[in-house]
């Protein structure tokens, strides 16, 4: 009986130990994986800051492929970028006439207000009456159907 007791209390205690042990690692592992992504962004970031070359706004068009409007010195072109190579599209001639102002980001709780109070079509610049020509077919779909079940009361 006495053996089982010492078994259970240091099968106890070194199951404790163990389950500490395992946290302490996780808590290192995690710490070391916050210590090298905040390394990583401050180098690039630095790489980044040039005084004579900016990235002033850059669209997606496509998997690994976008335009980007850059300024080099007092020059302002719109480039195309793929994974295989980088053109420049054109020089932008009235570079006073880019927006100046970033683009608002809204947070997912702004977005989500929004769409509470005014529905999914309340993101849209487009209100919510105006009708497209697809909405114009789908209503005219509508309507046929309508005039149909009312004709001779045969289902087609």
């Amino acid at each position: 009986m006495n053996m089982i007791r010492i078994y259970l209390t240091t099968n106890f205690a070194g199951g404790w130990l163990e389950m500490v042990g395992l946290v302490l690692v996780t808590v290192l592992i995690l710490l070391l994986t916050w210590l090298t992504t905040r390394w990583i962004g401050r180098k690039s970031q630095v790489n980044q800051n040039s005084r004579n070359i900016q990235v002033l706004e850059r669209v997606s068009v496509g998997r690994d492929k976008y335009m980007a409007i850059i300024k080099v010195a007092d020059h302002y072109y719109l480039i195309s970028v793929t994974a295989q190579s980088i053109q420049m599209m054109t020089e932008i001639d009235e570079p006073e006439k880019l927006k100046k102002q970033p683009q608002q980001v809204q947070s997912f709780g702004q977005l989500y207000k929004t769409i509470r109070e005014r529905g999914i079509h309340g993101l849209t610049d487009k209100p919510q009456n105006s009708k497209t020509a697809d909405d114009a077919d789908i209503e005219k779909d509508r309507e046929v159907d309508r005039e149909s079940d009312r004709g001779d009361g045969v289902n087609r």
